[in-house]
């Protein structure tokens, strides 16, 4: 059995409410926003995160013998046909 490599891209989208004392409606956005950047809605983010989109892309495996890995679309490991072939 031979290990690949798989890249996985998630897009992910959170939306909740949260109640902000502001003076203003652009001061509670800003408020909101630096709250977000500042961790304080983390568990609001995880409890109403939706994945919407994904992407899984294997373009490499690992050599089983050396180690070193090769694109999925070659037949065997360069490193090691390059040494066979040089013994």
């Amino acid at each position: 059995m031979k290990k690949y490599i798989v890249q996985v891209t998630l897009t992910q989208e959170s939306h909740f409410d949260v109640e902000i004392d502001a003076d203003d409606y652009e001061q509670a956005e800003k408020l909101a926003k630096d709250g977000v950047w500042e961790d304080d809605y983390t568990d609001e983010i995880r409890w109403s995160l939706e994945i919407t989109d994904e992407h899984y892309e294997c373009n490499v495996v690992e050599c089983e013998d050396c180690l070193e890995t090769y694109d999925v679309f070659e037949d065997e490991c360069p490193e090691c046909l390059e040494r066979k072939e040089n013994e």
